[in-house]
C-alpha cells in the first residue's frame, strides 16, 4: 500500500506516502531532541523563483488526498486557493539526499469525486516532466509553506497531491484553453488511490 494513516501521537489518522515515512519520519522519530533542529534545517529546498516562468507548462493528472481536518465539503475551495502556489516534494536523488523539489501549481481543476479522494488535472511549471511521476507510480506533493522547514511542512500539510500522469499535448502555449486538452476518464483513472 502506497499511503497510509498514522495510528499514534499527535499525527493520528495523518495521510503519509510510505516513501516519506521511511525518511524523513522515522529518521525524525529516532533522533535525541538536541539534534531535531540541526536535522530539520538539513533539508534543502530547491527554489525557482521567478525561474517558473521559465519553465514549460505541462498538463497532469493526479488525485488529491486529503487529511482528516478537511471536511469534504472544504476540499474543493481548498484547492482551489492553492492556485499560483509552489508545491514541494522530497526528491530522493540517493539515500542521504535532503532535498526538496518544487513546482508551480498554475491552475487546477477537480473532477468528481471517488469516495474521500479527488481526482484532478492541473496545470503545473517545472524544470522536468521527470519529477512529476516516477516508476513507483506517482509522486506525491503538498502544499510549500515559506515559513516552515520541509518536515514541519510535512507534518502540517492539509493533504496530499499524488501526480500519476503527465500528458502530451499538441506543441505551443498551454496557458490559454489548457482545459480543452483533458481527457477526463484519464483523469478519473489517475484518480483511483494506488
Amino acid at each position: 500500500m502506497r499511503f497510509a494513516r498514522m495510528s499514534t501521537g499527535r499525527l493520528l489518522g495523518r495521510l503519509v506516502d510510505a516513501q516519506e515515512y521511511g525518511f524523513p519520519l522515522e529518521k525524525l522519530r529516532s533522533l535525541k531532541k538536541d539534534r531535531v533542529q540541526e536535522f530539520l534545517e538539513s533539508f534543502k529546498v530547491i527554489k525557482y523563483e521567478d525561474d517558473y516562468e521559465k519553465f514549460p507548462l505541462r498538463l497532469c493528472y493526479g488525485v488529491f488526498l486529503p487529511n482528516p481536518e478537511l471536511d469534504g465539503q472544504d476540499v474543493v475551495a481548498h484547492i482551489e486557493r492553492w492556485k499560483d502556489h509552489r508545491l514541494m516534494t522530497f526528491h530522493w536523488t540517493t539515500t542521504f539526499t535532503r532535498e526538496c523539489e518544487t513546482v508551480l501549481l498554475q491552475d487546477i481543476i477537480v473532477i468528481g469525486r471517488l469516495d474521500d479522494d479527488w481526482p484532478f488535472a492541473a496545470l503545473v511549471r517545472s524544470r522536468d516532466a521527470h519529477i512529476l511521476t516516477d516508476a513507483d507510480g506517482g509522486v506525491s506533493y503538498f502544499i510549500r509553506y515559506e515559513d516552515l522547514d520541509p518536515v514541519t511542512n510535512l507534518l502540517n500539510r492539509p493533504g496530499i497531491f499524488f501526480f500519476k500522469e503527465v500528458r502530451d499535448t499538441p506543441a505551443g502555449d498551454l496557458s490559454g484553453e489548457w482545459k480543452s486538452f483533458i481527457e477526463e476518464d484519464r483523469v478519473l483513472k489517475a484518480g483511483r488511490r494506488p
